[in-house]
């Protein structure tokens, strides 16, 4: 089925107030199907593949810029880059905070360049495609290795839980293929050792698909270990005081077949985020609210590590 057209994301675009922080933040996504939209145009000239389409624009950018590295004559607009990470940030940090508001101007100006962008795309994709059909055996043989070993390629700080150590072994294994794959490309037919070393590198791929196996599910594990603890740490609760000058409120714990327990807490605490505090500051004394109250590890005035509670999240 044929994709939509991505210029509807920029007609949706256009139909949002940016004056409006709220609509601001719709229209961050509406540039980001635009770019992502042309870039799935363009994903069998350009050699993607279905990963490429699922992960973010900024990577599918950085994959072009890769693939046209072949073609001498390309020059990219810096003010290219600027557009795509720009959009790619914003978006990043819009999802991940409800209370993000978007720097107008950015959106204006990646809005501007959109159409031009697009334009000059579709241009380049078509020259790369004509590239790749005009390489030999062994150029497109080496080529195949290269993009693979991109893949394999990653920075070890992606990687938690131990799990550094086996990128960095991979980065090595890379630089050794990448430059066994340089002393065979002049062959004028495919060698056995060309053959040998893709061989290898293609293990190297299923070592890394093994390693990405294994960091997403201890990703899936910590996050629902997470949300166990976070569910541990709500707790429904009745304001007894509401906010006094201190920036101080007292609530006591509700919980059926539990005893109540009494917090005071400081609404002003520095992890408590904003939103939360002006709900807080609003509460009256017999309201019922779930709150999750969380731990933070403090020195006192006399150098004492103490425990302090504050309120991360409130329901």
């Amino acid at each position: 089925m044929k994709g939509e057209d991505p210029e509807h994301s920029l007609t949706v675009f256009d139909t949002l107030d940016l004056g409006n922080p709220k609509e601001r933040r719709l229209a961050v996504y509406a540039l980001n199907d635009y770019y992502g939209g042309v870039f799935a145009e363009n994903k069998d000239s350009l050699d993607f593949w279905q990963r490429d389409l699922e992960m973010g624009i900024k990577h599918q950018w950085k994959k072009t810029k890769s693939r046209l590295d072949a073609l001498d004559d390309i020059e990219i607009p810096g003010e290219y880059n600027t557009a795509i990470e720009s959009v790619n940030e914003i978006r990043n940090n819009v999802s991940h905070d409800f209370t993000e508001t978007p720097p107008r101007d950015i959106l204006e100006k990646s809005r501007e360049l959109a159409p031009e962008w697009r334009e000059w795309i579709n241009e380049v994709s078509e020259e790369y495609e004509r590239h790749q059909e005009s390489l030999t055996a062994t150029e497109a043989l080496v080529q195949v290795g290269k993009r693979r070993l991109e893949y394999i390629e990653d920075s070890p700080q992606n990687y938690s839980f131990g799990l550094d150590r086996r990128q960095e072994s991979l980065n090595d294994d890379v630089s050794e293929l990448r430059q066994d794959l340089e002393e065979l490309s002049d062959e004028e037919t495919v060698s056995r050792g060309l053959v040998e070393t893709i061989a290898d590198v293609m293990d190297l791929e299923r070592d890394k698909d093994s390693l990405e196996n294994e960091h997403g599910l201890r990703e899936e594990e910590a996050r629902r270990e997470e949300e166990i603890r976070q569910a541990e740490n709500t707790r429904r609760v009745i304001v007894t005081e509401s906010v006094n000058e201190f920036g101080e409120i007292v609530v006591v714990t509700h919980e059926v077949g539990q005893p109540d327990e009494t917090y005071v807490l400081d609404i002003n605490h520095p992890d408590t985020p904003k939103d939360v505090r002006e709900r807080l500051a609003d509460l009256e004394p017999n309201e019922e609210v779930q709150l999750r109250i969380e731990e933070d590890m403090i020195r006192d005035k006399n150098g004492r590590i103490k425990t302090e509670s504050y309120v991360a999240e409130i329901r």
